[in-house]
């Protein structure tokens, strides 16, 4: 049996429990089942008599056997298994276990459903609501929490921190010491902004290499000018401190990450995908992000950039950024995953080497659906360093300056303190205009024409 099959096949042996059938099989759909089997077995068991109270076997066995022609050994197997059911009233919370594993499968299926109806539909402003409910899809039932009950307090901090893991440590120490938790939280959606070129994408490949190596996994979405190839060469120079150039030129790319393990260990948490710019938008992009959680389950996102998000003809791209993000962080909120997206600042930022808040394209349109923004620029006298903004923090401190050096052949950020980073600008500019060198020997100096050559050119 395929593991389709199986999946299928779980689902409509939850149905015998009584408990769970009320919840389940109003959302089950035929299309759902694939395999003849399943198909048949739904067909019998969606029927009002079976809708409520116990299976009666004998009947169950007559109907699958004449209403979905299944052979004896089939109909037998199948009961077989809904006599192994657990009885879930006597333990409730199996029985939540059992709904969030159903919203699991049934969410997946009516995601696949909705983006054909999207396709059909031109992305009609329907179709897209339709898939937005369908990622947003629940069993569970909702509950008002009383704080003052210690076993529901508890019940509000694991739905925050699913898996039993606590906050997620940033690789920037200004933005774990400056945040109310100490770091980021499960859902949170960032925005890192900055002009073309200056570190952007940096400064998410930084990140995401640093949770990779705590133990969490990362989905890189690239949109636009990268390949998969940039990437590996810009997260192996991160990771191994090697020139990008250095790896980009390697011959054999399978030798150079074997001997490297430190390489393999962290890449092993991340997952990237590159397309190109305008190809998808939003509701496409996060159903494909659907897809892969359900398949890889990932901790962190990274959608770079937004302006490389389709958008509609008839939106501006003010209404679109503003509607893209609320989107992107309805995805998050309700898979309990840590977003970063790339943006750019607007043209009269460019030169600002702290660009403040509303310096994002479309801010106002973003601002409330974002919990946090880093803004970076470069210092105009020397870009090998530059500042980090904290420019906004939902919980903890904003409008704070981190000093940051950009080591951008190795596709690194590091902050520094302030006398390192005047340092580096004095250097650079004693590189960029050297001393005069006067030589007294014969009076002349530098750049003047000695007597010599002054006779030379006569003759």
């Amino acid at each position: 049996m395929s593991d389709y099959a199986q999946q299928e096949m779980a689902i409509l042996q939850s149905l015998a429990d009584q408990q769970v059938r009320p919840h389940l099989l109003p959302a089950l759909k035929p299309y759902m089942f694939t395999q003849d089997v399943t198909k048949a077995v739904f067909k019998v068991v969606s029927e009002d008599k079976y809708r409520e109270g116990h299976f009666d076997s004998r009947a169950l066995a007559i109907d699958l056997t004449h209403k979905g022609k299944l052979k004896p050994l089939t109909v037998k197997k199948f009961l077989n298994l809904f006599g192994k059911c657990p009885d879930y009233s006597a333990k409730p919370e199996e029985l939540v276990q059992l709904l969030k594993a159903s919203e699991r499968f049934i969410g997946a299926k009516l995601v696949a459903q909705k983006l054909r109806e999207l396709a059909k539909a031109d992305h009609s402003p329907l179709a897209k609501r339709g898939l937005i409910n369908a990622l947003n899809f629940t069993l569970v039932p909702e509950e008002f929490l009383n704080l003052a009950d210690g076993e529901e307090a508890q019940k509000a901090r694991d739905a925050d921190f699913p898996k039993g893991k606590g906050v997620i440590k940033s690789v920037f120490p200004m933005i774990n010491a400056l945040s109310t938790y100490g770091g980021y939280l499960p859902s949170q959606l960032w925005m890192i902004a900055a002009r073309t070129g200056v570190g952007k994408t940096f400064w998410m490949i930084n990140e995401a290499a640093s949770l990779a190596k705590q133990g969490y996994r990362v989905a890189h979405m690239a949109l636009g000018d990268m390949s998969h190839f940039d990437l590996f060469v810009r997260y192996a120079a991160c990771i191994t401190e090697i020139n990008q150039a250095d790896i980009a030129s390697h011959e054999n790319i399978r030798q150079f990450v074997e001997e490297h393990p430190e390489l393999q260990a962290v890449l092993n948490n991340i997952r990237v995908r590159s397309y190109p710019a305008e190809q998808y938008d939003i509701y496409e992009i996060i159903a494909r992000a659907d897809d892969l959680l359900r398949k890889w389950p990932y901790d962190a996102i990274i959608l770079d950039y937004d302006s490389n998000i389709r958008s509609e003809f008839s939106e501006s791209l003010y209404v679109a950024g503003g509607g893209n993000y609320n989107t992107f962080k309805g995805f998050l909120d309700r898979r309990k995953i840590l977003g970063f997206i790339g943006s750019q600042t607007k043209i009269a930022y460019w030169q600002h080497e702290v660009p403040p808040m509303e310096a994002a394209a479309e801010s106002s349109r973003k601002q409330h659906a974002v919990d946090g923004q880093i803004n970076l620029g470069v210092n105009p006298k020397c870009a090998a360093v530059g500042s980090m903004n904290l420019a906004k923090q939902r919980r903890g401190a904003m409008n704070k300056i981190c000093r940051v050096r950009f080591d951008f052949h190795y596709a690194r950020i590091v902050p520094i303190d302030p006398s390192e980073y005047q340092q580096i600008i004095e250097d650079s500019r004693k590189a960029a205009v050297p001393e005069e060198n006067v030589d007294f020997s014969d009076g002349a100096m530098e750049g003047e024409p000695s007597d010599e050559s002054q006779q030379a050119e006569a003759a």
